[in-house]
């Protein structure tokens, strides 16, 4: 399958992420840190797949690259250049899902399902995560 689609998720905790793949082999990363007042960076730029499940995101104006490793059809983890994934224990702050978007007037709402594994039980409920961009 296409890698083309948007992507979002909380990286490291505290930086929400929304990441579009577009056909044409752009990009498009917002990253709102938490942290820091919500500050927000967002990048453009193309991107490759190499090797078959490796993304690699070029940023002209730093000359910068960063991978993803592709996990399966709505489900990317980000990894060193290298191509090492991080530890077992941390992986879950390191993955974007394929999501869908909504749109309302002046807004996009970007929903994606993530799974929370229950203390209690192996089964896992599937919720919905939302972002809102706004138009300025």
């Amino acid at each position: 399958d296409s890698v083309v689609g948007t992507y979002c998720g909380v990286l490291q905790t505290d930086v929400e992420t929304i990441l579009t793949l577009n056909i044409n082999g752009t990009y498009l990363l917002i990253r709102t840190y938490k942290e820091e007042q919500n500050e927000q960076e967002k990048l453009r730029g193309t991107f490759q797949v190499l090797d078959g499940n490796i993304l690699m995101f070029i940023h002209p104006s730093s000359g910068d690259n960063i991978f993803y490793k592709v996990r399966d059809d709505n489900n990317i983890i980000l990894i060193d250049s290298f191509g090492n994934e991080p530890k077992k224990e941390d992986r879950k702050n390191y993955i974007l899902k394929k999501g869908f978007i909504l749109c309302e007037l002046n807004t996009i709402i970007i929903a994606t399902p993530y799974h929370q594994e229950s203390d209690e039980s192996h089964c896992q409920k599937v919720n919905l995560c939302f972002h809102k961009l706004l138009f300025l």
